[in-house]
């Protein structure tokens, strides 16, 4: 029998990762801009592009879902007060509510940064910027600018800002950074709005005469 020797780690990530079809390979794209963490709604909204999502494919993305899970791609989770549980490997074949025909909310999370980095680095870099662009149509539509959860507006602003789209990133950024100094938390307040400078500063290096940075 012949033993497959890898000269890298990333090579044999990648070698499993060959295992799926191309459909599978492009929702584990989508999962890994979405971030380390996310949940099946989101995925499900931005695959779908915010419109309803048909049971069959539901199934077919959860499908998919569970398939990463035994391969230990992916880790599925509870969210509980203020830590994760990890749960057992056996998943439920219930995805949809039979009676509100909804579907079940559940929580992923990549089961090492290894596998986050290998699957970033199969995507060219137009297509990992359409898709954060992509993904930050959906989300913003979903009302995650508002500021009613500061954790989902920062990941808005990085979605804005990995597909180079400076002026909703630089909005949100003053968004937040106005919200924060309001609380009295002056660092974060600075933090953002720092990094919303640096984010114009590398797409604009050099200061040309008579051309202001935003912000």
């Amino acid at each position: 029998k012949d033993i497959n020797i890898y000269s890298n780690v990333n090579d044999l990530l990648l070698h499993r990762l060959d295992d799926f079809k191309s459909e599978g390979r492009n929702l584990l794209q989508l999962c890994a801009v979405l971030g380390f963490e996310f949940s099946l709604s989101e995925l499900l909204s931005v695959q779908c592009r915010g419109r309803r999502q048909k049971p069959k494919q539901v199934k077919k993305i959860q499908g998919i879902l569970n398939r990463a899970v035994n391969e230990r791609i992916l880790l599925e989770i509870s969210q509980g007060g203020s830590s994760y549980t990890r749960k057992g490997e056996k998943l439920s074949s219930q995805i949809l509510r039979p009676e509100e025909n909804e579907v079940c909310e559940k929580f992923y999370t990549f089961t090492h940064s290894i596998w986050l980095n290998c699957v970033l680095g199969t995507m060219l870099e137009d297509w990992k910027r359409d898709l954060h662009n992509t993904v930050a149509g959906v989300l913003e539509i979903q009302g995650y600018g508002d500021l009613k959860d500061l954790k989902s507006a920062n990941r808005l602003f990085g979605h804005f800002k990995y597909a180079n789209n400076l002026m909703k990133a630089g909005e949100l950024a003053l968004k937040l950074g106005t919200y924060f100094h309001s609380l009295l938390l002056i660092c974060q307040a600075s933090d953002v709005c720092l990094e919303a400078i640096q984010m114009w500063k590398d797409v604009y290096p050099i200061k040309r005469e008579g051309v202001d940075i935003a912000g």
